[in-house]
């Protein structure tokens, strides 16, 4: 697959038109063609940058995110937040709202494509520290909290002011 088929496919997981994904491609084939040629030696950040201001996420970069988590009860609330909290396109805005008012199972697999690509750059399976499954309610919180969940975070936050107030 070349990298222009990369791009593509991962913007349909966003939701993106047709025509979004040409012109952004084009616009990137300027940018990325040099790079995956090996004509130009671009650093990771750069390439990484380049892909955030296009809002690509490449394949490899996927989270495997288990399809019953969309149907537990507190995914709806997860949802809502996502749309108080995102700029998001009308197309995402639509599915959230078919998502909301009939439930995961209601979508085509097309727009469970788009809800995957709302959901997956905060989705956060465990907390690194008690390795306790992230719960949808505490998944924007895991997700700004470097992937703690609420309670580890703020014992370590707890702990770190304790060790500052310590002299030694």
């Amino acid at each position: 697959m070349n990298w222009r088929n990369i791009i593509k496919e991962t913007m349909s997981y966003k939701g993106i038109s047709a025509a979004d994904i040409e012109r952004q491609t084009n616009i990137s084939k300027g940018l990325l063609s040099n790079y995956f040629a090996g004509r130009t030696n671009m650093s990771t950040s750069n390439i990484e940058q380049i892909l955030d201001i296009l809002n690509i996420n490449l394949p490899f970069h996927k989270k495997n995110i288990p399809e019953e988590r969309y149907e537990e009860n507190d995914f709806n609330h997860f949802l809502i937040d996502i749309q108080e909290r995102e700029v998001l396109n009308d197309t995402q805005k639509g599915v959230i709202r078919q998502t909301l008012a009939k439930g995961y199972n209601s979508l085509t697999d097309k727009q469970k494509k788009v809800i995957y690509g709302i959901v997956e750059p905060y989705y956060v399976e465990e907390c690194k520290f008690c390795m306790d499954r992230i719960e949808w309610y505490d998944m924007l919180n895991a997700y700004e909290q470097d992937e703690y969940c609420t309670y580890c975070y703020e014992k370590w936050q707890k702990l770190k002011n304790e060790i500052r107030k310590t002299k030694f």
